[in-house]
């Protein structure tokens, strides 16, 4: 309301014989003008340039400008294209050694094991983010919640802190490995691992000044399909070595627990999509749809990885290798194509993994370093910490080739931290703030309650179970993580890592 329709209301209202009364009125209209005002000045007021979106919704937390918040886009063909780009990658081109090391059965066995493990603990934790964002949704600071964002609303910011180092530890490490892997994969064709680095920086550069990942969905598409057809050419290759030799079955493994511990990594890190799936969820339209992303992603990458490590196995037998490329071979320039396919898939996921990375360290520079800046100064910035972080990890690479133990030590130690032991946690914190908003329903605090009541709050299910399932997928954890990490250790000390 302008300020003449106030004046015009203001005449036309009965005078009040009060001089209280009139004071009142006279202030409160006073304070509505200013609200008008500051109002309008913040819907003139722009972002500041160099800050994320979400980074200034932060700072000008009022409504006038929240509204303004671009939605989430993400559809459930998007977000399960960018799950499976990041979960089928180099993982599953060691499962045919789990295979041989573990043996058929017990690696058939412990892939569904780990499947229904992580879609309880995902799906549990995504739960929590959602309950979390539904106790107060004027908040800009409370809505599209990581699982870092998220343990930092319950625990408070040392927790937010520790997630974060995690997160962002597991996603850099992960890149790393990735880097390793394709400077492998191409040495062939080119045995200058700088020239390897020049075309994936090229590549990765421009993709990587995205601010949302859900604007990386049609180069996930891309790598999806050759990620796609190049599993199935590995397939062929192995059917064609099973028709064409006689594969004794006897003497392939079935069991074989001692090769476990040093293989819980490799597996705990095939299926593993921490650092991107909650980026994915958050991205989503329509969140509770998510439940079928993963649902569709574990089934998919389960039968897949059984399929490719079970007849990689039968193949190769007792010569498969760490890495199935190494049993394809040449195959007359179509392996070397491959190669390439492959290793364009992996930039994929380096992207993806890298994305909560550089969101971090945007944001970090923004708020304490270059706090007010030009657009270029900014866009400047930006280019430079992608491109540092990209070499930080691609020069690393240079100069370790043991990438197997090197996914097993991240399976180990991340993976066993942030899938199966935040759901105990987060649960049990979120149960506890629910439990208050109960409590102050049933109580009959009526301003309380009220408030909390307004948003449609989803609340978690408080069956006793939960709690049983996350202690056991904490103890499945620790205890696979911890004898791996052990046998992992001693390996490395008995080969070192190149």
């Amino acid at each position: 309301m302008s300020s003449p329709q106030l004046e015009q209301q203001q005449q036309s209202q009965p005078v009040l014989e009060s001089p209280d009364l009139q004071q009142q009125v006279s202030k409160t209209q006073m304070i509505t003008e200013n609200a008008i005002s500051e109002d309008r000045q913040l819907k003139e007021k722009p972002y500041p340039t160099g800050l994320a979106q979400s980074e200034a919704i932060t700072r000008y937390a009022s409504e006038a400008e929240i509204k303004y918040e671009e939605a989430p886009k993400g559809t459930i063909l998007g977000a399960t294209a960018q799950i499976l780009k990041s979960g089928i990658g180099t993982g599953i081109l060691f499962l045919p050694s789990t295979f041989q090391a573990c043996g058929i059965a017990l690696s058939i066995t412990f892939m569904v094991a780990c499947s229904i493990v992580c879609y309880f603990c995902w799906i549990l934790i995504t739960k929590i983010i959602r309950f979390q964002e539904s106790t107060d949704t004027k908040d800009p600071t409370n809505r599209n919640l990581t699982l870092e964002a998220c343990g930092g609303k319950l625990y408070g910011k040392s927790f937010e802190i520790f997630l974060q180092v995690c997160t962002y530890f597991y996603s850099y490490f992960t890149c790393f490995g990735y880097a390793i892997f394709i400077y492998q994969s191409l040495e062939s064709t080119f045995p200058n691992h700088m020239i390897t680095m020049a075309i994936m920086l090229a590549l990765y550069l421009p993709l990587s000044m995205y601010k949302r990942i859900d604007k990386l969905s049609f180069f996930t598409y891309i790598a999806l399909a050759a990620t796609v057809v190049t599993l199935f050419v590995i397939i062929g290759k192995s059917a064609y070595v099973i028709n064409t030799t006689d594969v004794q079955y006897s003497k392939l493994t079935q069991w074989d627990f001692s090769q476990l511990p040093l293989q819980f990594g490799v597996f705990s890190f095939a299926y593993d999509v921490n650092g991107v799936y909650t980026e994915v969820h958050a991205s989503m339209k329509t969140k509770k749809q998510f439940d079928y992303v993963l649902l569709y992603y574990l089934v998919i990458f389960t039968s897949l990885g059984i399929f490719v490590g079970f007849i990689g196995y039968v193949a190769f037998g007792a010569d498969t290798q760490a890495v199935i490329f190494d049993n394809i071979g040449s195959m007359k320039g179509v392996g070397t194509a491959l190669a390439f396919l492959y290793s364009l898939a992996e930039l994929a996921s380096i992207l993806l993994y890298i994305f909560c990375v550089v969101k971090f360290f945007d944001r970090m520079i923004n708020r304490y370093i270059i706090k007010d800046t030009t657009k270029y100064m900014s866009l400047f910035q930006e280019f430079t910490t992608r491109a540092v972080i990209f070499f930080s990890f691609t020069f690393l690479a240079l100069y370790v080739t043991q990438i197997n133990v090197i996914f097993n030590i991240i399976g180990c130690v991340f993976c066993t931290i942030l899938t199966y032991g935040c759901p105990i946690f987060l649960y049990f914190k979120a149960r506890k703030v629910q439990d208050r908003i109960l409590k102050s329903v049933q109580n009959g605090d009526v301003e309380k309650a009220t408030e909390q009541a307004k948003p449609s709050i989803e609340f978690l299910s408080t069956n006793i179970w939960i709690y049983i399932l996350c202690v056991g997928c904490l103890i499945f954890g620790l205890l696979g993580g911890i004898s791996g990490l052990v046998s992992s250790v001693i390996q490395l000390q008995q080969t070192g890592l190149s």
